[in-house]
This record gives structure tokens, C-alpha cells and sequence, in this order.
């Protein structure tokens, strides 16, 4: 299994989720339906999926998950991101729900706004759960992206969201986090006992690596799960993982666009390489 499509700087479409290309009907999405490791469908996932127009242009190709950017600090408002699951859902679409954080831009101590972040508030973020958790088409709850295990109030984000998600969501749906392509197992191990879905990204033309590198990227953030006691598989609520891959779907202003061949390949490859 390998997830999202993920957006660039320039706003692009970017990532992929999966092995299995299903058929997904227009019809709401149903409990029945979830997607792994909730379920059993295989999740085929599109970063920035919009505009709703194109929404179901995507699923008669397979697709069945979807994420937009919009809510990184709550401004977006949860009635918005609401509406946005029951379109996913009326169009047979997961969601992957963003669960947001204050952004900090300010002092000398962020070096790289915006990902300088801070939790909410536990009773703030229980309300956001709480209004969400009825969409019966909840894919992974989607942490605040590229938190630094090495920075206390951006990890303090990772090891109580996550515990949040368990005690307010009634389903007890996934939670996942975009980890950034260049962690290796001793980085991702830091992120493996809070983290249900585990992501390696691999973005081998925008990073300038050759494509081989993916099944390295892959390898890795196996190892980091291993490393910190994990297993691979389903039962997430007893600590097995799912390592999900993100292939480039992208491209900067000064970059090509990656051949059909090319992504073919990085797709397969994290597959063969345990995805």
C-alpha cells in the first residue's frame, strides 16, 4: 500500500496511496467501505484534490482518498472542512481531515516559519474532533505536516493529537503524518508509537536522486518502525503500521514534469520495496 498526492510550493498536485486500484462507486461512502487499515479498501489518495468540479473526474480511475490544504491553523473554520468530507463522501471519496495548530512566524527561535507550531488546546481540539468524527469517510486524522521530533512544542503536537484522536473520535480512526524525504530510520523511529500511518516520501526528480533511491526511502521507513518495536500490518490499535508511499505528482517552475515511465516505476518499486 502506498498513499498521497502531495502540493508543492508552487500549489501543484503532488503524491500517491496504494496497490490496488478499486472501483469506487458515486454512492456515499459507508462504514463498510473505510479504507486501510480501518477497513479494508485499498487507499488511492490525491493531495490538493480541487476544484470540486474535477472531484469526480478522479474516481473512475480509482482514487478513493482526498485532502486539501486550507485549515493548517483552524482559520478555515470546521464548518467548511465539514462540508468538504460530505462532498468527498456524496462523490465516494475519503478525507483525510486536517487537525490544525497555531503557527508561529515570529521570534528568533523559528527558523522556518511556517512550520513553527504550537498545539491547541486540548478541550479547543476535542470540539474540532467531535464535529468531524460523524463523516463515516474520516480516512486518517492528518496531523499538522513535517513536526520536528527535535523541537518540544511541535513534537508535544504528535504525542497528545495522536492521543486525542483516541479519546474523542468514536471509531478510532488512523492517524497520520507527512514526514519529509530525508529522515532516516533513526528520525522516523521517533514518530512510529505515535503514528498509525507511516509515510515515505519519494520525490526522486525534484530531489535530484536517481530513481533507484526510491526503493531506499521505502526500506528505510520500515526499518525506522522495526527499529522502535513495530510491526507491519493492520491492527493499528495495537500498535502494528502501515508505511505508505508518496510518489511526485509535481513539479517547480524550474523542474520537468515526471515521465509516465518514471512515476510507473516509483509507484511499483514502493510496493515491491513493502509498502
Amino acid at each position: 500500500m502506498a498513499p498521497g498526492t502531495r502540493r508543492s510550493a508552487s500549489g501543484s498536485l503532488i503524491a500517491l496511496l496504494t496497490v490496488y486500484l478499486p472501483t469506487v462507486s458515486s454512492a456515499n461512502v459507508q462504514t463498510s467501505d473505510s479504507v486501510y487499515p480501518h477497513g479494508t479498501a485499498f487507499p488511492l489518495q490525491l493531495y490538493e484534490l480541487q476544484p470540486d468540479s474535477e472531484i469526480p473526474f478522479v474516481t473512475p480511475n480509482g482514487w478513493n482518498i482526498g485532502q486539501r490544504y486550507g485549515w493548517a491553523d483552524g482559520g478555515g473554520g470546521v464548518d467548511a472542512l465539514n462540508q468538504l468530507m460530505q462532498l468527498f463522501s456524496q462523490n465516494g471519496i475519503h478525507g483525510l481531515p486536517a487537525l490544525p495548530a497555531i503557527i508561529t512566524v515570529e521570534g528568533s527561535a523559528c527558523t522556518s516559519p511556517p512550520h513553527c507550531r504550537s498545539e491547541w488546546r486540548e478541550a479547543d481540539l476535542a470540539d474540532w474532533i467531535v464535529a468531524l468524527a460523524p463523516n463515516t469517510n474520516v480516512a486518517y486524522w492528518d496531523l499538522p505536516e513535517e513536526l520536528r521530533y527535535f523541537r518540544p512544542a511541535e513534537f508535544a503536537i504528535v504525542q497528545n493529537y495522536s492521543t486525542w484522536t483516541r479519546a474523542y473520535d468514536p471509531q478510532l480512526r488512523p492517524n497520520y503524518m507527512y514526514i519529509p524525504p530525508h529522515y532516516t530510520q533513526e528520525q522516523v523511529r521517533n514518530y512510529v508509537r505515535y503514528l498509525d500511518v507511516v509515510s515515505a516520501t519519494a520525490y526522486a526528480d525534484h530531489l535530484g536522486f536517481p530513481h533507484a533511491w526510491v526503493r531506499w526511502r521505502m526500506e528505510e521507513t520500515i526499518r525506522g518502525i522495526n527499529l522502535d518495536g513495530a510491526s507491519i500490518g493492520a491492527d493499528y490499535l495495537n500498535g502494528q503500521k502501515t508505511p505508505i508511499g508518496i510518489v511526485q505528482l509535481f513539479k517547480l517552475a524550474d523542474a520537468v514534469i515526471p515521465t509516465p515511465e518514471q512515476t510507473y516505476h516509483d509507484f511499483w518499486q514502493l510496493i515491491a520495496s513493502g509498502a
